[in-house]
């Protein structure tokens, strides 16, 4: 008796079969499926879908076989994962690497075998789709190709098994970051407080006069205080929103209003660059059903971004339009535009065009994956057009109301 010899790939092989979660499992229909049907078509006694593990093979589904594991150093199937191609025996006991094994001898009497490879999504060999006979046969090619499209069957479930679980892990770590967020934001927020406070009272004079040296130091910490505490802002708000625990105080109202407020609001920030910010807004109310103080929050971040990628000297341009019974308010700057791969991934959490320690542009990568978030939770929604060297019109829209 021959024993089968290890893959090459044989640590990496183990790795992915114990990742793939199907060992030691209850059976399953989806399987059982498989070497039923194959079983019947063949017209052989027994069909396995066997998965080789460190020192056993073992039937994640085994049709007309009463245990659900053999050793294996005297399995078949140790052999046929040794390669891409079926592996067939046609009558065990003129095969020297078979005509003493205990399996042949004895229950189950194997004289004829053929095992199909199965690979999980990276190639590698997890186990066999295989048919047993006690009688030798022959095995045409007609065979082989119909039992490969039996194993290319077994081998979706597998890989369908995998994806399910690669989900439900990725779900598992995004629960675990956002309450690591979550904590670790509301533990920084209250001696952020704090910290700012003191030095707004030492700035003021709380302290007496400061040296102008340590005032441009103490202005400088101010101005990272307020940028650490914009972040934990943005940080626990993406996360109420995920959630669902973001209350919204929704009301239907003109919609003029809001822009105007958010508009005044970004002035100072774009004064310095002498960059001008004009609206364009309707005589006629417009009117939705929103929440005024996210909705201002999901125009300021809009409008930051603009002001932010907009050349010195330029204009940034608000209009409010209805079309197709929306409210569509859109923010249009001269900027760079936005590079096409990056598109994509405009509205991910953390994500910037410029990922690097030495982006110039500040910003948190939050801005746009909140502003989403409420506009959803206001049952509206956020768009964008951009084409490099021509700047970048951003829009939100919400339904039309006439109940004001």
């Amino acid at each position: 008796m021959k024993i089968p010899a290890h893959p090459t790939e044989e640590r990496q092989r183990l790795w992915a079969l114990e990742a793939s979660g199907l060992l030691d499992t209850p059976p399953e229909e989806r399987f059982d499926r498989i070497t039923r049907l194959a079983a019947q078509l063949f017209d052989v006694p027994i069909a396995l879908v066997s998965l080789i593990d460190k020192e056993r093979q073992w039937f994640k589904s085994c049709y007309g076989l009463g245990v659900r594991e053999t050793a294996r150093d005297i399995s078949f199937c140790g052999h046929a994962i040794l390669g891409p191609d079926l592996f067939v025996v046609e009558n065990a006991l003129e095969d020297e690497r078979f005509a003493d094994n205990p399996l042949v001898t004895g229950a189950p009497d194997i004289r004829f075998y053929a095992g199909a490879p199965l690979t999980d999504r990276t190639g590698l060999r997890l186990g066999t789709l295989c048919l047993i006979d006690r009688t030798p046969r022959a095995f045409s090619a007609q065979d082989r190709e119909n039992l490969r499209s039996f194993a290319d069957m077994v081998e979706r479930e597998i890989q369908l098994h995998d994806l399910v679980a690669d989900v439900i892990h990725y779900r598992k770590t995004e629960q675990i970051k956002n309450e690591f967020i979550s904590t670790v934001s509301h533990e920084l927020r209250t001696p952020l407080t704090s910290i700012a406070g003191s030095l707004e009272l030492v700035m003021g004079g709380a302290t007496g006069p400061l040296p102008d040296k340590t005032e441009q130091m103490l202005a400088i910490a101010r101005r990272n205080t307020n940028q650490l505490r914009v972040l934990i802002d943005d940080l626990l708000d993406i996360e109420k929103l995920i959630s669902g625990k973001m209350v919204m105080h929704n009301q239907t109202q003109p919609l003029a209003e809001t822009i105007q407020a958010a508009i005044e609001d970004i002035r100072p920030y774009a004064a310095p660059r002498n960059i001008s910010v004009e609206a364009k807004l309707p005589e006629a109310n417009i009117c939705a059903n929103f929440d005024p103080v996210r909705l201002k929050q999901a125009l300021a971040n809009l409008l930051s971004n603009a002001v932010k990628f907009s050349p010195d000297g330029e204009t940034v341009q608000v209009e409010l339009q209805e079309r197709d019974k929306q409210a569509v308010m859109t923010i249009k700057d001269r900027g760079p535009g936005i590079p096409e791969e990056f598109q994509p991934r405009v509205f991910q959490r953390f994500a910037q065009a410029d990922s690097s320690s030495a982006r110039s542009k500040e910003g948190t990568g939050l801005g746009l994956a909140i502003t989403k978030e409420l506009m959803a939770a206001m049952g509206g929604d956020v768009g964008f057009d951009s084409e490099v060297d021509q700047g970048t019109v951003f829009w939100v829209a919400l339904p039309l109301s006439s109940e004001f």
